[in-house]
């Protein structure tokens, strides 16, 4: 319990002994003061997760996914809940012949390095995707991903439209 006048947490407890009742108190402030700043950073951490508008996730050494911040659950939102599961036989789209998904997170998870790469993620997704894999202190990796299907396109028109724009100079010369 919190005693105010002396701004101190106390630990106590009470028991029977054979003369009547043993009481055992300690104090716990630094304790407590502790798990309020562990509790103030945690949500501080949520915080960035949330309001980043990059998708991220964690895996463990297994590969199984052991967190998804909000946008990384909107944008994988088609295969339901994934904590627990496992990337590859969630995500069976990713593993192919010279996968930068498989080649990057492999990379990542066995030799710590960090790794980036652009994809296209097919149906039901059907989204390109910015990725970068970064080893996490407890062995797994963490993954930052986001769409870049809008970029993606815009550079294709732009490219487009500057080829259209040469042929017509060339044909006017």
């Amino acid at each position: 319990f919190y005693y105010p006048p002396f701004d101190v947490w106390i630990s106590l407890r009470t028991f029977p002994i054979s003369a009547g009742i043993a009481v055992h108190f300690r104090d716990i402030s630094r304790l407590k003061r502790a798990e309020a700043t562990r509790d103030e950073s945690a949500r501080q951490l949520d915080q960035v997760f949330e309001a980043t508008t990059d998708a991220v996730l964690v895996l463990d050494t297994d590969y199984n996914f052991k967190f998804l911040n909000r946008r990384a659950q909107e944008l994988l939102s088609p295969w339901g809940d994934l904590l627990g599961k496992n990337l590859w036989t969630s995500f069976p789209g990713v593993t192919y012949d010279e996968s930068p998904y498989v080649r990057v997170y492999r990379r990542a998870m066995e030799e710590r390095v960090v790794g980036r790469f652009e994809a296209y993620y097919p149906a039901p997704l059907n989204v390109w995707l910015s990725v970068e894999a970064r080893p996490s202190d407890d062995e797994g990796i963490i993954i930052f991903f986001r769409d870049i299907t809008g970029q993606r396109n815009a550079a294709e028109e732009l490219r487009r439209k500057s080829e259209e724009a040469e042929r017509q100079a060339a044909e006017i010369e």
